[in-house]
């Protein structure tokens, strides 16, 4: 399509261009033998892509009988010299020709044949002379890189490989027979490759061959071409002539393109008829049309490249048509383009615009040109019949590239598509790239063409694709009958809707609904009736019902309670049984009394008595006792009851209301000298309770008080404990002890 049409083309396009071609390689054996060529019957001075069902490619050349120069004034010898069939195909090994002329006079000079190669197709790139002395040139968009040329020398044909230098650069094999055939075969080495190209452009010429120098022999001064026939179809397809028609003024005019499979080396045809849609609306509103693929790597001009069902080739005359694609007209590569007939009915019909149209009917779209110098007609003489029809891609240097036939057609040799496409349907090359000159082979399918603003139009197994036309849906498409409960149904890879394996599976096991299944609208799942049994695998959880709205209500659990902690309390699931097993050795048991202590379970499964608690402080200011739910208390003796605070430095110890025993310092408490021998105040009398003088005045090791520094005068007395004692009680004491101590040594002084 146009630019702005093509992008919803891309898949279905990209698609098509992927899949290779099919091909094998075409290996020649250089016999002189043209038997595994082509003998396909091919017009007059016209070059034809020839593909067979191997599938083989060659580009065949018929030129016309006995038209080699006129102009000479011993015609005789020339007629060895006469080129009267070319082919070329390619493998992976190297280029192949087949060569056929005239009968070799006897005695007479041999036949030089020169092949000019153009690899890149660019004006003015290349040699224009051709070699040994030939005083002929090519055109500028044909001139050379490579010229192979033939000899005799030495008796026995030779070919050699010459460079823009005219310096032989490699040789070929070569084989002639009596009859005139020669087979050359060229490695691709020789051409400074390692296979074939996309494309080439060849020049063909013969002349007559100098055998003692290998040169060309002249047929006048250097200003007289001698080539004495060409491959030329004289300015135009289907004319007659003589070579000296097209060499007079030096140039040998014409030249043809082949294309080649890059990886097999068989030649192919750059163009193909991808789609045929003969009068599909009838014959009152005709919108027939068809579509072209590009299966090159590269974008192809269509400028002077034609198209249409006039197979014989009539200048002057015809009763179909062949039409021209317009100046600037280009198809990229892998691409596909649609021509239709009327683009106005086209678009009324399929819901957007053709590429181009064979009659103006809508100025938006691009319109074809007669080619007159293929028939005399109008655009509406290209009609494509139904019953049987062909459609030929003639490109600019009118080599016919493709041949499509149908129905009653036999034209150049093509088997038709049979049967026919019908109004309404689409024929379709599948894959895009198969092309074996054999319709009924290469056109996989017929089917119906559909508006595109209408996808579902195709409906079951196919869908309105790009290209206007109802294609198989991927494998695995659904494709659903009347019927859900039959299950789903899914398309196969070529358009089928197949059974379904199984019937819709209803079953959403649940035991509380009930399941069916119903043709228009699938599956239900309606719950059965309140209370109905449920029962899982589980007899411990209780037996589950059914509730009212299709669930499975619980059940109440078995109760496998012994209400002995040291026992395992055990549901069997499977049989709804309880065990009571030993719980583990030392699981507590413990009962309500904590008083009792922490009772815990024995490896039999008893539960063990444990050590009471006890509460017992040793504060005589306090009355201690246990508490089942708490444990130990300890509360306070009436305040006033009499205790010991363990200090000889204090009196009348006694509870507070606190619970604490509490003492009155002792004022009594005299430091006195000390003894000498014992260290002791000797003034203080010893308290039973302290264990020693209470009135050491270092309060050394004997009565454990501060450092036995022998410095501290007064009297220290010795706590014996700190229970019942409030805080600060021996500190006073020391104070008082200090002051009196002081109060000596003043009267002393």
């Amino acid at each position: 399509m146009r630019a702005r049409d093509c992008s919803c083309f891309v898949s279905i396009l990209a698609a098509m261009a992927a899949i290779p071609a099919a091909a094998r390689a075409h290996d020649v054996m250089v016999d002189g033998s043209p038997a595994e060529w082509s003998s396909r019957t091919v017009p007059t001075n016209v070059a034809l892509v020839v593909r067979t069902i191997d599938p083989t490619g060659e580009l065949v050349w018929s030129d016309a009988a006995g038209d080699t120069r006129t102009d000479l004034s011993a015609p005789g010898p020339e007629l060895a010299a006469d080129l009267q069939r070319f082919a070329v195909t390619s493998s992976a090994s190297g280029l192949h020709f087949l060569v056929v002329l005239g009968p070799r006079p006897i005695g007479g000079d041999p036949a030089q044949v020169q092949i000019a190669i153009d690899l890149d197709r660019t004006s003015g790139s290349g040699e224009a002379n051709l070699g040994g002395f030939a005083d002929t040139t090519v055109p500028a968009d044909a001139e050379w890189e490579f010229l192979v040329q033939t000899q005799h020398t030495g008796g026995a044909p030779s070919v050699r490989v010459l460079s823009t230098a005219f310096a032989q650069v490699g040789t070929g094999t070569i084989a002639q027979a009596a009859t005139g055939a020669m087979e050359i075969s060229i490695p691709w080495a020789a051409l400074s490759r390692t296979g074939p190209p996309a494309v080439m452009r060849l020049t063909v010429a013969t002349f007559r061959e100098d055998a003692s120098n290998g040169n060309t022999r002249a047929v006048g001064d250097p200003s007289i071409s001698n080539a004495l026939d060409a491959l030329t179809n004289y300015g135009g397809p289907g004319r007659a002539g003589n070579t000296w028609d097209d060499v007079m003024d030096g140039d040998v005019d014409h030249h043809v393109d082949v294309f080649f499979d890059t990886t097999s080396g068989e030649v192919i045809a750059p163009l193909l008829v991808a789609r045929i849609a003969p009068n599909t609306a009838g014959s009152a509103e005709p919108d027939e049309w068809f579509a072209i693929h590009n299966q090159t790597a590269s974008g192809l001009s269509l400028e002077g490249v034609k198209v249409g069902d006039e197979e014989t080739i009539r200048p002057g005359a015809g009763a179909e048509g062949m039409l021209a694609f317009p100046a600037g007209a280009m198809i990229a590569a892998g691409d596909t383009i649609v021509i239709a007939r009327r683009a106005m009915v086209f678009a009324m019909s399929f819901g957007a615009s053709p590429d181009y149209e064979l009659e103006a009917s809508d100025p938006a779209v691009p319109e074809l040109t007669p080619y007159l110098a293929w028939f005399t007609g109008t655009p509406g003489q290209a009609g494509l019949g139904n019953g049987g029809d062909e459609i030929l891609i003639v490109d600019a240097r009118d080599t016919i590239v493709d041949v499509v036939t149908w129905g009653t057609s036999s034209a150049l040799g093509v088997t038709a598509l049979d049967p026919a496409p019908a109004e309404g349907q689409v024929a379709i090359r599948g894959p895009a790239t198969r092309d074996t000159d054999n319709a009924d082979a290469d056109f996989s399918a017929l089917v119906g063409a559909c508006d595109r603003a209408e996808p579902a139009s195709c409906g079951g197994c196919y869908e309105c694709a790009a290209l206007f036309t109802c294609e198989v849906r991927a494998a695995g498409t659904a494709c659903p009958d009347e019927d859900l409960c039959d299950g789903e149904e899914t398309c196969d890879a070529t358009g089928n809707c197949l059974a379904a394996a199984m019937p819709l599976d209803c079953d959403d096991a649940n035991p509380c609904t009930a399941d069916s299944c119903d043709a228009a609208t699938g599956c239900a799942n309606d719950p059965v009736a309140a209370g109905t049994a449920c029962a899982d695998d589980d007899l411990c959880d209780g037996a589950e019902t059914c509730d009212a709205a299709g669930a499975c209500a619980t059940g109440t659990p078995v109760d496998c309670s012994d209400d002995d902690p040291c026992t395992e309390d055990v549901c069997t699931a499977a049989t709804g049984a309880c065990t009571n097993p030993p719980a583990a050795a030392g699981t507590s048991c413990a009962d309500e009394d904590v008083c009792d202590g922490a009772e815990t379970c024995d490896a039999s499964g008893a539960c063990a008595d444990a050590t009471p608690l006890d509460c017992e402080d040793a504060n005589p200011c306090t009355t201690n006792a246990c508490d089942a739910a708490t444990g130990c208390t300890s509360e306070p003796v009436a305040a006033g009851v009499a205790c010991d605070d363990g200090n000889g430095c204090t009196t009348g110890d006694a509870c507070d209301a606190e619970g604490m025993c509490v003492g009155t310092p002792d004022d009594t408490c005299d430091a006195g000298p000390l003894d000498a021998a014992t260290d002791e105040d000797a003034a203080v009398t010893d308290d039973a309770a302290v264990g020693t003088d209470a009135g050491r005045r270092d309060g050394g090791a004997a009565d454990g008080g501060g450092p036995a520094d022998g410095d501290d005068d007064g009297c220290d007395c010795r706590a014996a404990g700190a229970r019942g004692r409030r805080d600060g009680t021996a500190a006073i004491a020391l104070l008082a002890a200090i002051g009196l101590v002081v109060a000596m040594r003043r009267r002393r002084g």
